[in-house]
């Protein structure tokens, strides 16, 4: 049929295109909250959420965890080049130095590997527009507390700050690139 028939050329590829362009924008959109609280579970024994912001260019959280421990799943490092090496295999690790403050070692993965510590770097401080009053003091105490332990997701650019004292996990991410 013409396009007197009422049948216009190629309209039924852009609606399969329209539709599918809206599933992509709607996978872009931000992690809920339920979802998250499952990633994390896999990693940290997780209680009540303290606080949850999730829009399209940030994200930022608080929760309770019921200890410190960090579950078998999520690979640790002693180290700084340790965890390099974890996230450039697994773009997943966890550094557990008790000597340092998170801050600190940020310091020192730029210094090893500038690229990752800044994406590392940026993951904070741009989900500083998703923080309320809460996380941001949450997310300070747990960045310049010594001994407590920081983590990356390099798949999914999500930070993780694990503060021991106050049995607190604080997360961040900004827009992904």
């Amino acid at each position: 049929m013409g396009a007197a028939g009422g049948h216009i050329p190629g309209r039924g590829l852009l609606s399969v295109l329209a539709v599918a362009f809206l599933g992509v924008v709607a996978g872009c959109g931000p992690e809920d909250e339920a979802a998250m609280r499952d990633r994390l579970g896999q990693y940290f024994s997780l209680r009540e959420t303290v606080a949850y912001e999730a829009r399209r260019v940030c994200l930022a959280g608080v929760f309770h965890v019921a200890d410190d421990r960090i579950k078998a799943a999520m690979p640790v490092a002693s180290g700084v080049g340790e965890m390099l090496g974890l996230l450039g295999r697994r773009n997943l690790a966890l550094l557990n130095d008790p000597r340092q403050s998170p801050d600190a070692l940020f310091v020192e993965v730029m210094n090893v590997e500038r690229t990752q510590g800044m994406q590392m770097r940026r993951a904070g401080l741009e989900a500083l527009d998703c923080m309320d009053a809460v996380t941001e003091t949450a997310f300070r105490h747990a960045l310049d507390g010594r001994g407590n332990l920081v983590g990356y997701d390099a798949k999914s650019g999500l930070l993780m700050l694990l503060d021991r004292r106050n049995r607190l996990l604080v997360i961040a991410r900004g827009a992904k690139a």
